[in-house]
């Protein structure tokens, strides 16, 4: 396959601003930790009712299993989707939540990439606030902040690679 190919599939798995280090290095191998830094506004959304509905499917053995799996799949699908219309890159899955960020460059400063987080978390909100799966309502709470941030890449152990954000404003949407 072309290179535009495999980075079109990669771009489909981990987050564009990973891809984008990696295209523009590609034969630099990540050894040690690598850190950037830059502006961005930054979106944390959490799923409630989680709970009640996993137990609510375990009655029903493997395909209450299934069941959660196909539904949580399809939530997150559309949420996915609306952060992609927004121009969100997700860059961390943690369980029922996910971190989004809208970084800065050379076009667009903080002001603006802070609007389509804030645009974007309102149509989450719009969209995904009020979810029923069965008898249970799945909710999502989002925060949202903006500031400097640190991407942090991490790993080739095993060719194993994490990447990372850090900085005031996850604890801005940590505070939420």
């Amino acid at each position: 396959p072309s290179d535009q190919h495999l980075v079109q599939t990669l771009v489909s798995y981990v987050p564009r601003i990973v891809v984008r280090r990696f295209v523009n290095e590609p034969h630099k191998p990540l050894r040690a930790p690598e850190t950037e830094t830059y502006f961005a506004c930054v979106l944390f959304a959490d799923i409630s009712g989680f709970t009640p509905l996993m137990e609510q499917m375990a009655t029903l053995g493997a395909e209450g299993v299934e069941r959660v799996t196909t539904h949580l799949n399809a939530y997150f699908r559309h949420m996915i989707n609306l952060i992609a219309e927004h121009g969100g890159d997700v860059v961390k899955f943690a369980g029922d939540a996910l971190i989004v960020i809208w970084p800065t460059g050379a076009q667009t400063g903080l002001y603006s990439m802070t609007l389509l987080g804030c645009q974007c978390a309102l149509a989450l909100q719009r969209k995904m606030g009020h979810y029923v799966v069965g008898n249970t309502e799945l909710r999502i709470h989002i925060g949202v902040g903006a500031g400097k941030i640190a991407g942090i890449h991490v790993g080739g152990v095993k060719d194993r690679h994490e990447f990372f954000v850090a900085g005031h404003p996850l604890e801005q949407v940590g505070s939420c």
